[in-house]
């Protein structure tokens, strides 16, 4: 029997916006339709004013997955689509680490809000039930030995 599913409620982003206004991450910019929320945030690296910021989408037809030729299109309310910028610019050399602290943070997100256990398949991969449920895609601008 097909496992129900309940319908489409697009995200508050008011809600996050309240429940985030006290941290770094309280910029959260919310459109209905992307390409890719990768590609919107990659221009804003190295901004002051973008710092902490959250480009999110209710759907998205142009992303791009961590290897050539690999897309990451997700329908409206088939996902959670969006993209952070860090707060703060880091050393270079500790870029590796990113991708690995981001997905323990998702499955620590995901735990919190609803519960599910999410298996992480490294570097970048989330599954649900033996389902891949998220894809990790970190980009960054290098200047020197600084990483925006």
């Amino acid at each position: 029997m097909p496992e129900e599913t309940a319908p489409f409620r697009a995200l508050d982003v008011a809600h996050v916006r309240t429940a985030l206004r006290e941290s770094l991450f309280a910029d959260v910019r919310y459109q209905s339709v992307t390409g890719s929320t990768n590609e919107d945030a990659t221009p804003l690296l190295a901004r002051s004013d973008a710092a902490g910021a959250t480009i999110v989408a209710d759907e998205q037809t142009a992303g791009r997955g961590r290897k050539p030729g690999r897309g990451w299109i997700a329908p409206r309310g088939t996902g959670l689509l969006f993209t952070t910028i860090l707060p703060t610019t880091l050393p270079a050399a500790d870029l590796w680490a990113v991708p690995f602290w981001v997905a323990l943070c998702v499955a620590d997100g995901i735990w919190h809000a609803c519960a599910a256990h999410l298996d992480l398949r490294w570097p970048n991969d989330c599954f649900l039930r033996e389902r891949k449920v998220a894809g990790i895609l970190c980009v960054s601008r290098v200047t020197g030995a600084v990483a925006h």
